[in-house]
């Protein structure tokens, strides 16, 4: 090997060892920079964490600690009001606070329902037959049934019965079907389909009526927000659809909705396959 093969031969050898060291090291760059982003995002989701553990605290003092008292404030406005010693001025007055500390304490029992919907659902689950389930339903709604000439057709074929957490389903079942009702259009007695089924490896109940349905363009994305009202012509708190999402989501589902103004609405409800009971 002549001098400059040789000189070259080594020049060829140290630019490798060179590319190998800049690797190696770009490699133990990267390894630490990824280690840095995982121990940020831990850290992201330990401070979210706590929040959440400090929210669910916050709601449950709210919730518990404060119902004795609105309760013992509920009942001295009463008494007052009942005495019958004061003026017209002071009625008024009375009248407005009496309200007021309904309004709060509606507050405080929405505030503890959400607060029993974030307990175990696993412990208490049952088999529900959904037929039962709407009659049960039916019945407690009866008179609303009749003063709308309403209409529910079930068709539970596919999936008769699902295992689950009854109190919830019963919950959700129940607020749509009364939504369905309350929110029904003027010229249309209401109706509507209840429709369980399997899709893929998920089981789904459709919630179809011919109501006066929602502008998604418009409400879409407030659809299922805490103490939201898109239609202030019919009584309500908001509270319904809220309550309807939190409680499938405890049951492992989710909830999506179809609808236009004047064309009714569909909800679908999605579950895992092991709801389902064999």
């Amino acid at each position: 090997m002549n001098t400059d093969s040789y000189f070259e031969h080594e020049h060829v050898i140290a630019t490798e060892w060179f590319n190998v060291n800049n690797i190696a090291n770009n490699m133990g760059d990267i390894a630490g920079k990824k280690t840095s982003i995982e121990q940020e995002q831990e850290r992201m989701i330990a401070n979210l964490l706590q929040r959440n553990r400090d929210l669910e605290q916050f709601a449950y003092i709210i919730s518990h600690n404060l119902r004795a008292p609105m309760a013992n404030i509920v009942g001295l406005s009463g008494l007052l009001s009942e005495s019958g010693n004061h003026n017209q001025g002071d009625e008024q007055i009375l009248q407005a606070l009496r309200h007021s500390v309904n309004m709060l304490d509606k507050v405080i029992t929405d505030l503890n329902d959400l607060v029993q919907i974030d307990n175990d659902t696993e412990d208490n689950a049952e088999t529900v037959n959904l037929s039962d389930l709407v009659h049960e339903i039916y019945l407690s709604i009866d008179h609303l049934i009749e003063q709308s000439n309403a209409k529910v057709i079930c068709d539970f074929d596919a999936i008769p019965e699902l295992r689950c957490l009854k109190s919830y389903l019963y919950s959700v079942f129940q607020n749509l079907i009364v939504n369905s009702i309350k929110y029904r259009r003027e010229d249309l007695n209401p109706e509507m389909v209840i429709v369980s089924r399997y899709e893929g490896n998920k089981v789904c109940v459709y919630f179809k009526d011919n109501g006066r349905g929602i502008d998604l363009y418009k409400h879409g994305h407030q659809l299922f927000g805490f103490y939201k009202r898109f239609d202030h012509d019919t009584e309500g708190k908001g509270m319904g659809l809220f309550m309807v999402k939190r409680q499938v989501e405890r049951l492992g589902g989710t909830i999506s909705v179809q609808s236009k103004p004047n064309a009714g609405t569909e909800f679908r409800l999605e579950f895992p396959i092991n709801i389902a009971k064999f």
